[in-house]
């Protein structure tokens, strides 16, 4: 049997990516197609979308309607992290998704993405619990080991 990796692998997940940001810039254009003002300048802008940059807070530091529309609680707590540029409790992290468009059926969405987020942190994903109710980014800490008992 051939060791060797299959090269179609790489190229079936580079286009899955693409295919995923192609969707994230479709509903985008769609957000604006519908009436959506454009972000006000002077806003941060947030990584790009195939070279498209998008607005996510604006001058106060808010986060704008829609930045997280589409998005699941993990995709959306990332990219709120980094949006920041801190670690944050669930419950300023749920003030901000809300702002931003996520949409939750939940009573308590602090409790939700509290229980998301410690479920994807024991699963070895790249979002961390930092203490005890503060939740950031591996890449924040490349020296420290993160394990299920960190609190």
């Amino acid at each position: 049997m051939n060791d060797q990796p299959n090269p179609y692998d790489a190229v079936i997940a580079d286009l899955r990516i693409k295919r995923e940001q192609i969707d994230q810039l479709i509903q985008f254009l769609e957000l604006f197609k519908g009436g959506v003002p454009m972000p006000p300048p002077g806003t941060i802008p947030t990584p790009t979308i195939l070279g498209m940059s998008i607005a996510a807070t604006n001058d106060t530091g808010q986060i704008q309607s829609g930045t997280f529309l589409g998005l699941g609680i993990e995709e959306a707590v990332r990219t709120l992290l980094r949006i920041r540029k801190r670690a944050m409790p669930a419950q300023e992290i749920a003030a901000d998704l809300l702002a931003g468009g996520l949409h939750l059926k939940s009573e308590t969405p602090a409790n939700t993405i509290a229980s998301v987020l410690s479920r994807a942190f024991k699963a070895g994903g790249d979002i961390v619990r930092i203490r005890r109710g503060q939740w950031g980014l591996k890449e924040w800490y490349p020296t420290r080991r993160f394990g299920r008992g960190d609190e």
